[in-house]
């Protein structure tokens, strides 16, 4: 029951994230330089992805099918980006952000999250 919960809630945000990143591509790209330039801004935002990354790999069931192995991987990079905010100094953080200003970049990440969103919706809503 816990996998099937994870692998909707996130194929709903990582559809909806790959959605937003391609219509707000402007907006989104202002964002990402306010994180990179508060440091407060980027602590907290580490403290959630921290939070959300943990409560991921601590409540997925282990290795067992391919969605769940995603969901697993979607965890653990969570974890080590909300560490990443949270130690990393403010000028790694900056350079960091700065490779979503690359426009190739911006959008293998906007159609990465597409791709794993419906790859996640296969699973989590049609063959459950």
């Amino acid at each position: 029951m816990t996998s099937l919960f994870l692998t909707q809630l996130l194929s709903a945000f990582a559809i909806t994230m790959g959605m937003s990143m391609l219509a707000k591509r402007k907006m989104l790209t202002y964002v990402f330089h306010e994180v990179a330039n508060s440091r407060a801004l980027s602590y907290v935002l580490g403290v959630l992805v921290l939070l959300t990354g943990f409560a991921i790999v601590l409540s997925a069931d282990l290795w067992e099918q391919r969605s769940r192995t995603i969901i697993m991987i979607f965890g653990w990079i969570s974890v080590l980006e909300g560490l990443l905010y949270l130690f990393a100094s403010k000028k790694f953080i900056k350079e960091y952000l700065e490779l979503l200003d690359n426009s190739k970049a911006y959008y293998i990440v906007a159609i990465s999250y597409l791709a794993i969103g419906t790859y996640l919706f296969y699973f989590g809503f049609v063959i459950r």
